[in-house]
């Protein structure tokens, strides 16, 4: 018998790119989706809620670079199976860094930054943190940063250490100001919020060729009162507490609004205020009281540029809560966190044009 004919059988083999199953991406693009709306929903709800629901006020003053950790997870898997998710995740990554974590990016076309017309100013703002600064180090900043006012926070009796010879200084409180400039117009506002009065600004102003510019001190309510309040090492959150986190939290709220309506009366001037406000930048109450006001470093800085570092375990986790403000008639040409002095509070240095 003649043998068979053979029909050679040919094995498809699956092309290199065979997709997954659809079942895990679906997993994966849901997880991203779900991931990515969670993360506007929080940028989103941040300057509403922030300072005045207590949820949204420890996430403020939260390690928020933890909102990450998902994306350990996605990013990697999102680039195995599936890249088109990548995209997705990436504008995740932006909502978290640049809305949520207060990333600033540095401006590449300002006309007024560039501007050298009107008087220059150099402001340097810190909380030196009852006098934990070294006068060595601090010498040495106001060496390299030669500013006109220094506007100091929880200062000690020694204070006058951290003053240049020959410059002008009132203190209230511990709150000081200070310029090369004679000092005039001084005043302060003192609050009674709390069971015991304290000085929560200072303001004064100087004359510059011919100009005169108010400049204005604060030293706001801490939330770290408000926020020890609900924490426990135990189980986390202590619920029982959270109507006097409420309560703390209405007392800052009220005493920003006051210090804003009281600096406000010396809006018609060129006018600079600096201080630890205790508030990010992201927050309601920040938004309420100060918003009428250019910030700074939002304007011209560039980073996070957190200003107050909390130790986190081994690690340490940063909140932009000192600011310098400017109305109108002032343009801020430069403005950058400075290095550790000592303090738990990093410097903020200034430069701005008085508008002529």
């Amino acid at each position: 018998m003649a043998d068979s004919a053979h029909v050679p059988i040919h094995k498809s083999t699956p092309p290199a790119d065979t997709p997954v199953p659809a079942r895990r991406h679906t997993l994966l693009t849901w997880l991203s989706g779900l991931y990515v709306i969670g993360l506007v929903v929080i940028a989103i709800g941040m300057p509403f809620l922030g300072g005045v629901w207590w949820p949204a006020t420890l996430l403020l003053y939260a390690p928020r670079f933890l909102l990450g950790l998902p994306l350990l997870i996605l990013l990697p898997w999102a680039l195995a199976v599936h890249r088109r998710l990548l995209i997705l995740l990436g504008i995740g990554l932006f909502v978290l860094c640049d809305p949520i974590m207060g990333w600033c990016w540095p401006p590449l076309f300002r006309s007024d930054v560039t501007s050298s017309e009107g008087r220059q100013l150099t402001v340097l703002t810190c909380n030196i943190y009852s006098n934990a600064v070294s006068p060595n180090t601090w010498n040495t900043l106001l060496q390299q940063t030669k500013p006109d006012v220094i506007a100091l926070q929880e200062s000690a009796s020694n204070w006058r250490q951290y003053v240049p010879d020959g410059w002008h200084a009132v203190r209230q409180g511990s709150i000081v100001l200070a310029s090369r400039f004679p000092l005039q117009e001084t005043a302060y506002s003192a609050s009674e919020l709390e069971t015991w009065s304290y000085v929560d600004a200072v303001c004064g102003s100087i004359e510059v060729d011919g100009a005169t510019v108010q400049l204005a001190v604060v030293h706001l309510i801490s939330p770290q009162h408000a926020i020890r309040d609900v924490l426990d090492r135990e189980t986390g959150i202590d619920t029982k507490n959270i109507g006097n986190m409420n309560d703390k939290m209405t007392r800052r709220r009220l005493e920003s609004r006051r210090v804003a309506d009281w600096v406000s009366q010396r809006a018609h001037r060129p006018l600079i205020v600096m201080g630890d406000f205790n508030l990010a930048a992201e927050s309601r109450i920040y938004h309420e009281s100060w918003s009428w006001l250019t910030n700074a470093f939002s304007r011209v800085g560039s980073g996070f540029g957190y200003t107050k570092q909390t130790p986190l375990g081994p690690l340490e986790f940063g909140t932009r809560i000192d600011h310098i403000l400017c109305n109108e008639q002032v343009s801020v040409r430069t403005c950058q966190v400075q290095d550790d002095v000592g303090s738990d509070h990093l410097p903020v240095v200034a430069k701005v044009v008085i508008q002529p």
